[in-house]
């Protein structure tokens, strides 16, 4: 399967200069988690809410805190060269572009949903059928509600 086929076709996305009030409305309205930056039609960087979260209280535009180093992928790539890259660059969103140009979106949420399809695979079967503890990550740090 390519990744052409997966991705979400109407990308919102903000400007270089907007605000992350913006920002936030958008992945509010939206439901989504990731923004690229695109100016004149070119990706130029990704605002995720974990980029919001970091810069709460600042007043910044979407330059200032974006992430420059923007995973970005053909229409051509498979969903398995998309999730491998995503795992290994530890991000949560691919943005689907055609010489810089915005295409669509691939993001780890529309891997899991598309994900139920390849479930139904004996193989795919096999692995889904483990404990979760076979799989979970077993270094995790915690905060009390009390914690600042």
């Amino acid at each position: 399967m390519k990744l052409a086929q997966l991705a979400v076709r109407d990308v919102i996305s903000v400007k270089p200069g907007d605000s992350i009030d913006k920002a936030i409305g958008l992945m509010e309205e939206f439901e989504i988690h990731h923004l690229p930056v695109v100016e004149t039609g070119i990706v130029v960087g990704m605002v995720s809410d974990r980029d919001i979260l970091v810069s709460v209280g600042w007043k910044l535009s979407s330059a200032e805190i974006m992430s420059k180093a923007v995973l970005t992928m053909t229409p051509t790539y498979t969903v398995q060269e998309a999730a491998l890259s995503m795992v290994e660059r530890k991000v949560g969103a691919i943005v689907v572009a055609r010489e810089g140009h915005v295409h669509g979106i691939f993001t780890k949420v529309d891997l899991l949903m598309h994900g139920a399809d390849l479930a139904k695979s004996p193989a795919a079967k096999a692995v889904l059928s483990q404990p979760v503890g076979e799989h979970m990550r077993v270094s995790v740090v915690t905060a009390s509600p009390k914690q600042s």
